[in-house]
């Protein structure tokens, strides 16, 4: 049996990712956003201080850092559904859905068949929060 490996910085696979205030969302997202566009086409990463700098007293960067992954990586795999993306009213349903959704920790280095968060619930939500 193998152990199962942690996400980096992460909670255990399996287990519930804790809810994180939206605000905190934000300002990560913005902070990738930023050095992307600065650096379009290459990977980079964040200092986990410059992470923790725009987060929040006793926010959970691991669960902040970890909830923008993943609406990244649902912005790359549902891309025809995100059109509506750049509009800042949707981008503020979209976060607040994110930072709240029920969602697992992931098992790093294994391959996935799917988010670990309900899809079609986060996309529900997101209409949800757009048109109330």
């Amino acid at each position: 049996m193998h152990e199962a490996r942690l996400w980096p910085g992460g909670g255990t696979p399996g287990v519930d990712v804790p809810v994180v205030d939206v605000a905190d969302l934000k300002s990560v997202w913005s902070i990738y956003r930023d050095r992307e566009a600065g650096n379009p086409g290459i990977q980079f990463g964040v200092d986990l201080d410059i992470i923790r700098g725009v987060c929040s007293a006793g926010a959970d960067v691991d669960a902040v850092t970890y909830r923008c992954a993943m609406l990244g990586m649902l912005e790359m795999l549902s891309a025809e559904r995100l059109l509506p993306w750049r509009a800042d009213e949707f981008f503020a349903a979209a976060a607040k859905v994110a930072a709240t959704i029920p969602m697992q920790w992931m098992e790093a280095g294994v391959p996935q068949s799917r988010l670990p968060f309900d899809v079609d619930a986060f996309f529900e939500e997101v209409r949800k929060e757009s048109t109330s």
